[in-house]
């Protein structure tokens, strides 16, 4: 299996809610060699401290 068929596998259990979005950037993140948050699979909003 080479890395473009596990992010497959892991884009597709994302999509099925078998796998948490920032499970599958930090997987993909460690496949990939780049952060996980330039991954794409955690597209979650977040909160600047200076947002209150």
């Amino acid at each position: 299996m080479n890395a473009d068929d596990l992010l497959a596998i892991i884009e597709e259990g994302l999509e099925n809610g078998r796998i948490s979005p920032y499970l599958a950037a930090y997987i993909a993140a460690e496949i990939t060699g780049m952060e996980a948050n330039a991954t794409g699979f955690d597209d979650r909003v977040r909160l600047d401290e200076g947002d209150e």
